[in-house]
């Protein structure tokens, strides 16, 4: 009974330790994305603008752009000078 209950608290401490990890993990690659597409937008390159904001917007989408998507990098680009 003791070992089912050591057990039992040891997993549910390395399920939280995994989740916490995961969500740094992926709050490390928002910033990067975030970054990069801020970046491409401040060089004046539209084609590498569109490139980043396609990979931004998927990163939000779980790989799957909107056409809401695609107007608003089209409205980003028409932004740019």
């Amino acid at each position: 009974m003791e070992i089912i209950v050591v057990v039992t608290l040891v997993a549910g401490v390395l399920w939280f330790l995994f989740q916490h990890f995961r969500k740094q993990q992926q709050q490390k690659q928002e910033l990067l994305i975030t970054q990069a597409y801020q970046a491409a937008m401040a060089s004046g390159d539209k084609e590498q603008a569109r490139t980043c904001g396609r990979a931004f917007y998927s990163f939000f989408r779980k790989g799957e752009l909107t056409l809401y998507d695609e107007q608003a990098i089209i409205r980003d680009l028409s932004s740019m000078k």
